[in-house]
């Protein structure tokens, strides 16, 4: 299989154990679904024309800008793995760190979420075992998948 396609499919499996994650807690808290990752697709969609979704439209984005971005993840993780040949032990905690520094960037500068030291330790507590469960879950795939090949 191309590791460039094998990082994907990993990235993707990363995301459904961080989505299995996000539920759990979602349902325990008896919060509602996040639209941020559609709220971050309007503001880049916008700059084409695209009109703004809401609603069940924002929910769907989101689900999907979720997938995509776990994808383009996977792809880093092809690269740390395959490119740069670091062993998975190395690569665990340089994707979480990556992935999650990104995201510690990328919400304020988007004015999508306060930084996260406005949170509270206990949500930034939460939002990290999210990422170390989508890394750990895309080391996973990316094993999983090179063993079925």
């Amino acid at each position: 299989m191309d590791p460039a396609i094998r990082g994907i499919l990993a990235g993707m499996i990363g995301t459904v154990f961080m989505n299995l994650s996000s539920d759990t807690e979602m349902h325990l808290r008896g919060r509602q679904p996040s639209v941020t990752p559609g709220r971050a697709a309007n503001k880049v969609l916008r700059i084409v024309g695209v009109p703004q979704l809401e609603g069940t439209a924002l929910q769907v984005l989101s689900t999907w800008t979720h997938y995509l971005y776990g994808a383009a993840w996977g792809l880093v993780l092809w690269v740390l793995l395959s490119s740069l040949e670091l062993s998975i032990a190395a690569v665990l905690p340089l994707l979480l760190l990556i992935v999650w520094g990104t995201e510690q960037i990328q919400l304020p500068a988007l004015g999508l979420a306060p930084p996260s030291w406005k949170w509270g330790a206990k949500e930034v507590a939460i939002d990290l075992l999210h990422h170390v469960v989508f890394a750990s879950g895309a080391v996973v795939g990316w094993v999983l998948v090179g063993v079925s090949v």
